[in-house]
């Protein structure tokens, strides 16, 4: 699989050349660069809202021309104005703040990716069932339908995370009966807290994610890990094309269930939310849940509060528990539970 971030030749000379010609701004020459470039970029975010399932041929060609086109930040400002008007234009509710912070954090790691809102599957599971919808009417909030009492209630009065259930959480799905708009048993589908965060500069760290205004319940939606659904196969290859990389961002979450383990990969390097930025913690103020709402797999990986998180404290999650001097890198948590080592994945190491 071929890797942007190693091609000296990255597609732009000819681009570079234009913008450092003497010409006016206005000028044909850097006209038509600019509108090439942002050609190749509206039609990969029109084949990303239009194709949620795509071949991992295409999804190579998409991913090497939408990363070239998201260079192009890091030597013209005026295409990063019009980046992010078309970003907008495709994902209505990122705030502009936020697409400067993460574009910016993402280009000075040496990691441009992609801004999208729902995971890419390169793959569909045939034998995989469409849940049933419940049969609750416009004006019901399903608080107690078929769906939200599968195993048990999934949210309280305030829309939080039943934190003492156990069981798996069903949301109602597109063949619910149920408004979207007054249905509570659909909290990871509803706005998350990208108007709420900021991501910044940490040391040690590279980039975090700090929470603006305070969460004051346990349980509140957070946001949901966004990526590309890799099969095992594909991340192991993943795994060995990124070991050199400072920043991996391959999240491998573990359900186990009766005698076997139901492991999904997603890998937010060049696909991508503000999630990705999210970092680890001993002692972290964020979980992850896995939520079923239309199929079986992949599930959605939603993050919930562990606890109240005042204003401008860093969010964080746990990366994993197992511990190993030889091969995990040193954690930077500063929490008083800090272990000193980052936790890492057996799979890591295949």
């Amino acid at each position: 699989m071929s890797n942007i971030d190693h091609n000296n030749d990255d597609g732009l000379g000819e681009y570079r050349l234009a913008l450092a010609t003497q010409a006016p701004e206005n000028s044909l020459s850097k006209q038509e660069k600019r509108a090439e470039l942002r050609s190749r970029f509206l039609n990969v975010l029109e084949y990303l809202k239009t194709n949620q399932t795509i071949s991992p041929i295409e999804l190579d060609f998409y991913r090497e021309s939408s990363l070239i086109a998201a260079r192009c930040l890091s030597i013209d400002s005026n295409f990063s104005q019009i980046f992010v008007q078309d970003l907008q234009t495709y994902i209505g509710h990122m705030p502009t703040a936020l697409i400067h912070q993460t574009i910016a954090a993402a280009l000075k790691e040496k990691t441009p990716f992609v801004y999208i809102d729902s995971c890419l599957t390169q793959s569909i599971d045939e034998d995989d069932e469409q849940y049933e919808g419940c049969l609750c009417s416009l004006n019901d909030t399903c608080t107690n339908c078929s769906c939200a009492n599968r195993f048990g209630i999934n949210y309280n009065s305030l829309n939080c995370l039943n934190m003492n259930k156990n069981g798996p959480i069903f949301e109602c799905n597109s063949e619910c009966h149920c408004s979207f708009e007054n249905c509570q048993n659909r909290v990871s589908q509803k706005e998350d807290q990208s108007k709420n965060i900021e991501i910044i500069s940490i040391s040690n760290k590279g980039y975090g994610v700090i929470i603006k205004k305070p969460i004051l319940h346990s349980g509140t939606y957070i946001g949901e890990y966004i990526g590309e659904i890799l099969s095992e196969n594909e991340a192991h290859n993943r795994i060995l094309l990124t070991k050199n990389y400072e920043h991996n961002y391959l999240l491998l979450y573990n359900e186990h269930q009766s005698e076997k383990i139901i492991k999904t990969f997603i890998d937010a390097r060049y696909y991508g939310n503000w999630t990705r930025f999210i970092n680890h913690s001993c002692n972290p103020n964020l979980h992850i849940v896995p939520i079923r709402i239309d199929q079986p797999t992949p599930p959605h990986l939603a993050f919930f509060a562990l606890r109240e998180i005042e204003a401008n404290e860093e969010l964080s999650y746990s990366y994993g528990t197992t511990i190993d001097e030889k091969y995990s890198k040193p954690c930077f948590c500063s929490s008083t539970s800090c272990t000193g080592f980052m936790p890492y994945q057996h799979t890591d190491l295949n």
